[in-house]
């Protein structure tokens, strides 16, 4: 029986309450920088720089890397924002108002522990220096000395965080999306969703290879039978995994037919033939429907916005389009966090495919919304209220 608990209060904050690796799966989706007001003082996104930006998420992802177990994976969707956008304009930086500022691998670059250089981040600070002292500018010269100080904070935090490693950049591509008035540019139709592991030097989880179990500590000394081209063969049963993830759970409806799929490296089935062929088809009986088909998921989701319009919160994602990191992030009766819980579509979805959820909003609005669309899933159970 699954459950949820909506915990109102500052994300870091409440994170830093949650036991350690407490939460097999994070799907969030973070204020994008310089883009909306919330309507609250403790709110992400209205930070006067990238950089400050940056910091904050960084703070963030220290906390998650706690609450989330070891085989745990982060599913991160997360757009981008134009210099002209966002409150960066203000500050008297060496870059046009046209700028795509590219947040989303700002921050992924910075989860990952790498560390941009100041060029890169702020352009030729050396010559800008050089102008504002023979000028005598001092508002310039405290400017680019406030870089520096910005680059010199980023990167110790960066030096000094929990590094995760950068698994996929998954595209959001919006089949139907918001006119924009632009004639010197496309219209913006796509976002990021990123998944991050843990940086595990050695397996934390085990998948078996005949039906697809996962445990923590199996027998490693198992084996199962496989056909070759002798006949039949023992195998391992476990394989190690650095984390979970159940790709049988989201796999797609080929679009090729099976004798295509020789092709692509299934091999000469002719091969297997007499009992070993007829009782395994080629390939274990687990995986032969498996390969038949379908295909493994593809990293391009085109997936519909959902209107806002019912909804008390501003920018909620599509259902469909955190269904598959639920269901391959993790595991039934596993629970799934989202520390910018808004109108709770990701306990929606986490619940009606049996995993308990956790939320953290700061907006009590919000959050009293969601509680009432998530005790309907709970329709007749009562195991959660507001903390």
């Amino acid at each position: 029986m699954v459950s949820y608990i909506i915990i109102i209060g500052e994300a870091i904050a409440e994170l830093k309450k949650l036991p350690a690796k407490s939460v097999d799966c994070i799907v969030t989706s973070p204020p994008y920088f310089g883009l909306r007001d919330y309507g609250h003082e403790d709110q992400i996104g209205l930070e006067k720089t990238p950089f400050q930006y940056i910091r904050m998420i960084l703070a963030l992802f220290k906390e998650m890397h706690k609450a989330l177990k070891d085989q745990g994976t982060i599913w991160w969707n997360i757009g981008d924002s134009y210099m002209f956008d966002s409150a960066y304009k203000n500050m008297k930086y060496k870059m046009s108002t046209q700028n795509l500022l590219g947040i989303p691998w700002m921050t992924a670059f910075a989860v990952q522990g790498r560390i941009l250089t100041p060029f890169e981040m702020f352009g030729d600070i050396s010559e800008d220096m050089k102008v504002a002292i023979k000028s005598k500018d001092w508002k310039a010269m405290k400017s680019i000395r406030n870089r520096i100080r910005e680059y010199d904070l980023l990167s110790k935090e960066i030096k000094a965080g929990n590094r995760f490693v950068l698994r996929q950049d998954i595209i959001w591509h919006k089949h139907k999306v918001m006119p924009e008035s632009v004639r010197n540019r496309c219209t913006k139709s796509h976002e990021y969703i990123f998944m991050f592991s843990k940086d595990n030097k050695a397996p934390v989880i085990y998948n078996s290879n005949d039906t697809n179990e996962w445990s923590l500590s199996p027998n490693m000394e198992e084996t199962i039978e496989k056909p070759c081209e002798e006949g039949m063969k023992d195998v391992k049963r476990w394989r190690g995994c650095m984390y979970y993830f159940d790709y049988l759970a989201i796999r797609e409806k080929s679009k090729l037919k099976w004798n295509s799929a020789i092709n692509f490296g299934l091999g000469d089935r002719s091969k297997y033939n007499g009992s070993a062929f007829s009782e395994t088809k080629g390939l274990d009986s687990f995986h032969e429907d498996k390969v038949r088909n379908y295909r493994n998921k593809r990293d391009v989701w085109t997936v519909n916005t959902c209107a806002s319009a019912k909804d008390s919160h501003l920018a909620p994602y599509p259902k469909k389009l955190i269904r598959p990191c639920i269901l391959a992030g993790c595991p039934k009766g596993g629970t799934v966090l989202d520390p910018f819980s808004g109108s709770g579509t990701t306990g929606e979805v986490a619940m009606s495919l049996d995993r308990n959820y956790i939320g953290i909003e700061l907006n009590p609005e919000f959050a009293e919304h969601s509680i009432k669309k998530l005790d309907v899933i709970l329709s007749q159970t009562k195991q959660t209220g507001l903390m």
